[in-house]
């Protein structure tokens, strides 16, 4: 009776055993980590929880790992991956899965995974996952950005609010390897849901190349709690190029002075009704082309380089002394033109060197321009002459002008005393005083004269021009044979103009004598008929 109650004993616990073996699978399956990519969850934006399942070595056999899925604790799925491989023992794989948390706060969740053997037996295996949604950020959208190495450069930034919550305390910043921020940060007091607000901030790439900026984002959501997030920015530094051109011209009367406030004198003109009457001056509206300043010199600068050209400085150079300095309105944008204006009035004829200080990026540069300086000095001309005879004495009248750009002072006319013309009096020279440009004025003068030898009657003009005295001499024709044809009646004779051989009286002789013949002709012609 004993020897049954054991073997039946015997018998249960093998059965036992046995159950026990079949209940302890060939696959030991488990969840090792389960964590999302990125610092913080928010509402609205995809998640991805990055999951890690492994195969223990011991385990007898490989599997395929069918799925592996996040749900709630009570069994909602929010996301799977399928069909993601096998795996052999001691083998893991990592599986990233993405869901997206429409509401803010801590959930409870757990990550499962299941896999089948060889034998198509199923394994699961669980790991509980804890993750707290925060508030979704706000949004940053940059423009493009074109920049070049040292320059300052713009970012310009649109920030929304793009949950149902008021966002407040939004605080930007900028920072970067081989960047330098000029604006520390931009700050925004409150965002209402779905405003949008633009801010910059200023950087300068300190080298050329492919570079990232990180915009750092901090912001408090409504429930109070502060949170931060950084937006990247690529872009491409171009290396500073700097190419300042300067050409120079005269300037025109009515062009304004630089900022710096050198000036040029627009007071010249050119004669018109006043000369005509007495030499005294005036303006023609209709003649615009002689209007030139006087010494005025327009400097024209262009930036030829990729970056704007500012704090311009223009020093004038003549002889090694530097004139009164000129600024130029700046800043210059690439491939645009700047001018200023530099008076050089009461500088001489000659070379004049303009050294142009700027700056564009980070560096301070320099360039140069030799100008030939060839101011338009004043001059005299005689024009309009006519000669009167009385007896041996001679009254010459006629017109002094100033045919060029610059004004001349204390003109004297005067007739030359040479072996058959002298001056006398009354008229012996005649003071005509200043000429401006374009101006005109009558002048008359007395000389005796031999009325057998003397050919031409000289004058001689005296004037002053940039401070230095001139002299010019002009000789008017007189006709001898005329002159004694004229001289026994005491009569008036016109000198010949410049060009012709005889007087205009002669002319006008020989006409009525050939006026006479001709009627003559016509009575005898009559009479016989």
């Amino acid at each position: 009776m004993r020897r049954l109650v054991l073997l039946a004993v015997l018998v249960l616990f093998a059965t036992s055993a046995i159950a026990v073996a079949a209940a302890v699978p060939d696959a030991r399956l488990t969840v090792t980590e389960a964590t999302p990519t990125t610092e913080t969850v928010v509402t609205g934006e995809p998640t991805t929880i990055d999951v890690t399942v492994a195969l223990d070595g011991a385990s007898q056999t490989a599997v395929e790992l069918d799925s592996v899925r996040i749900e709630t604790t009570d069994g909602e799925e929010l996301a799977s991956a399928d069909s993601l491989g096998s795996l052999s023992p001691g083998g893991s794989l990592t599986v990233p899965v993405t869901t997206t948390f429409e509401e803010p706060g801590e959930r409870s969740l757990r990550v499962v995974a299941e896999t089948t053997d060889e034998d198509g037996d199923t394994t699961t295996a669980t790991r509980p996952l804890s993750v707290v949604v925060e508030q979704a950020p706000p949004l940053v959208d940059v423009e493009s950005v074109e920049t070049v190495a040292g320059t300052e450069t713009t970012l310009a930034l649109n920030v929304s609010n793009p949950t149902n919550e008021q966002l407040r305390n939004v605080v930007l910043s900028v920072s970067g390897t081989n960047l330098r921020a000029e604006t520390d940060q931009r700050s925004i007091a409150s965002l209402a849901p779905g405003e949008t607000v633009e801010r910059s901030l200023t950087v300068v790439p300190q080298v050329a190349g492919n570079a990232t900026a990180q915009i750092s984002v901090t912001y408090t959501t409504s429930s109070g709690a502060t949170a931060t997030f950084d937006r990247t920015v690529e872009y491409t530094a171009e290396p500073l190029v700097a190419d300042l051109g300067l050409s120079a011209a005269v300037a025109s009367s009515d062009e304004a002075t630089s900022n710096d406030g050198v000036s040029v004198s627009p007071d010249g003109g050119i004669g018109g009704l006043d000369g005509l009457l007495g030499g005294q001056g005036g303006t023609n509206d209709d003649d615009t082309d002689e209007s030139e300043s006087m010494g005025g010199v327009r400097l024209t600068v262009t930036n030829f380089g990729n970056a704007p050209a500012e704090a311009i400085v223009v020093t004038p150079i003549v002889d090694g002394e530097e004139l009164p300095r000129a600024t130029v309105s700046g800043p210059i944008a690439p491939g645009e033109s700047a001018t200023t204006t530099v008076d050089l009035s009461r500088v001489p004829a000659g070379t004049v060197r303009f050294d142009v200080a700027y700056e564009t990026g980070d560096r301070a540069q320099e360039t140069a321009l030799q100008y030939e300086h060839r101011p338009d000095a004043g001059d005299v001309t005689l024009t309009g002459a006519n000669i009167q005879r009385s007896g041996d004495t001679l009254t010459l009248t006629g017109n002094l002008g100033n045919p060029a750009g610059g004004t001349v002072s204390g003109v004297v006319v005067t007739v030359n005393e040479t072996e058959h013309v002298a001056p006398t009096y009354p008229q012996r020279d005649y003071f005509v005083g200043t000429l401006e440009p374009g101006e005109f004025a009558p002048f008359d003068l007395t000389a005796t004269v031999d009325e057998t030898n003397a050919t031409t009657v000289p004058v001689e003009v005296t004037f002053r021009v940039d401070g230095e005295q001139r002299t010019e001499q002009f000789e008017l024709p007189y006709d001898d044979a005329h002159a004694r044809s004229q001289g026994a009646d005491g009569g008036s004779t016109r000198g010949a103009l410049p060009g012709m051989s005889t007087p205009l009286s002669v002319i006008s002789a020989l006409s009525v004598i050939g006026a006479v013949l001709i009627g003559a002709g016509a009575i005898v012609y009559r009479r016989r008929q």
